[in-house]
C-alpha cells in the first residue's frame, strides 16, 4: 500500500525534505516499539539516533518524539503498580524518572533545541502575519482547503484511509500519534501546501490492517485499483500523457526552464532583493542570497532587484533592466 501512495511518490521525485522525515519518523516508531517490548540497550540507542536524525532533517521533526514523550509519561503514570510499599505517587514519579526510553527521547531533542535557540528566524517565522498564517485560525476554511488538496493528489486513497479508521483500535497508541501528526500538520502549517500530504503515507498501516481482514480476491481488487490510481496521478507522462496526472508533472516548471538564464544575469551579485511572493523554493534555483524586501522602502532599496510581480514595476521604473520575461524582471539600481 505504501508503495502506491501517490503523494509520497510525487514528492520523493521533487526531493522534498518531508520524504526523508517520514522515513526517520518510521524508524523512530520501529525502535520505540522494539525498545518498549524488550528494553534492550541496542533498541534504546537506535531510538535516540533515529529521533536525532528526524529532528535534524526538519525542525518539525521534533513533533513525533515530543508526542512519544507525552504518551510515554501518561502510559507509565496510569500503569498499575502492584505490591508497592512506598506511596503510590512517589513510585509513579520514580518509575517515570528511571525510564531509559524517556531519557533517550529527551536527550535526542537537545540538538534541535540548541539549533532553534541559535536560529531566531525559526520562531520568527511562526509569528508571521500576526500569527494567522500558522495555527487554527479559520479552521473550517483550512479543513476545506486541505481536503481539496488531498482529494486532487490522493483520489481513491482518501476514502480508503477513512474506511481504515475502524482498525485503529488494533494499533498501538504510538502509531496513533504518528497518524495524528501526519493528518493535522498540514492544517496547522499550511493547508494549501500539497507536500504535507506525503506524510499521509502513515495511513498505509491501518489500511494494511484493513486489507488483512479481506479475502485474497477482494484484497487483489483493491490493490489493483490503487495501482491504477497511482498510475493515473503520477505517470510517467511519457507513457501515460493523461490530464489526470498531477499538474506538477503535466507541465514543465518555470524555474526549471528559466533559472539558468536568470542566474547568469546575477553572477556577480552576492545578494538580491526579491519583491513579490517568492515561495520557499526560489533559493534552490538561484545562487545569490535572497532577501525578501516587500516591507522595504522602494526609494531606498538599491542593488540587484528581483521583481517577481510586474505590477510593482512603477516603484522601480528608474532601475536598469537586466532581464525580463513573461513572469518576472531582474533590475539593478
Amino acid at each position: 500500500v505504501a508503495s502506491l501512495w501517490t503523494s509520497h511518490i510525487l514528492f520523493s521525485r521533487l526531493a522534498y525534505l518531508s520524504v526523508p522525515l517520514v522515513f526517520f519518523w518510521s524508524v523512530t516508531l520501529y525502535f520505540y516499539l522494539r525498545a518498549s517490548r524488550e528494553q534492550s540497550s541496542r533498541w534504546i540507542v537506535g531510538l535516540f539516533l533515529a529521533s536525532v536524525a528526524a529532528t535534524m532533517t526538519k525542525t518539525q521533526g521534533l513533533l513525533f518524539p515530543g508526542l512519544l514523550i507525552i504518551g510515554r509519561v501518561m502510559d507509565l503514570w496510569f500503569r498499575s503498580v502492584a505490591g508497592v510499599h512506598e506511596p503510590r505517587l512517589r513510585m509513579k514519579i520514580k518509575k517515570i524518572v528511571a525510564d531509559d526510553i524517556l531519557w533517550a527521547l529527551g536527550l535526542s531533542l537537545i540538538p534541535i533545541a540548541l539549533y532553534i535557540v541559535t536560529h531566531p528566524g525559526i520562531p520568527a517565522t511562526l509569528l508571521l502575519y500576526g500569527g494567522t498564517m500558522y495555527g487554527l485560525s479559520g479552521i473550517a476554511e483550512r479543513i476545506t482547503t486541505q481536503i481539496n488538496v488531498w482529494w486532487m493528489i490522493l483520489l481513491l486513497l482518501l476514502p480508503l484511509a477513512l474506511w481504515s479508521t475502524a482498525t485503529l483500535k488494533r494499533l498501538p497508541w504510538s502509531v496513533w500519534a504518528l497518524l495524528l501528526i501526519g493528518t493535522t500538520i498540514g492544517i496547522v502549517l499550511g493547508p494549501d501546501h500539497p507536500y504535507y500530504s506525503s506524510k499521509l503515507i502513515f495511513w498505509s498501516l491501518p489500511i494494511g490492517v484493513l486489507l488483512g481482514s479481506f479475502s485474497p480476491r477482494r484484497t487483489s481488487v483493491v490493490l489493483a485499483m490503487l495501482m491504477i490510481n497511482a498510475f493515473a496521478i503520477t505517470g510517467p507522462e511519457t507513457i501515460n500523457p493523461s490530464p489526470t496526472i498531477y499538474p506538477l508533472f503535466n507541465t514543465r516548471g518555470y524555474w526549471n526552464g528559466h533559472a539558468e538564464r536568470i542566474d547568469a544575469t546575477m553572477q556577480d551579485t552576492d545578494m538580491v532583493f526579491a519583491i513579490g511572493y517568492p515561495g520557499h523554493h526560489i533559493r534552490w534555483y538561484l545562487s545569490p542570497r535572497i532577501v525578501v524586501a516587500n516591507s522595504f522602502d522602494p526609494e531606498t532599496t538599491h542593488g540587484t532587484i528581483l521583481l517577481l510581480e510586474k505590477k510593482f514595476f512603477d516603484r522601480f521604473s528608474d532601475a536598469e533592466i537586466l532581464y525580463e520575461d513573461e513572469r518576472l524582471m531582474v533590475m539593478r539600481r
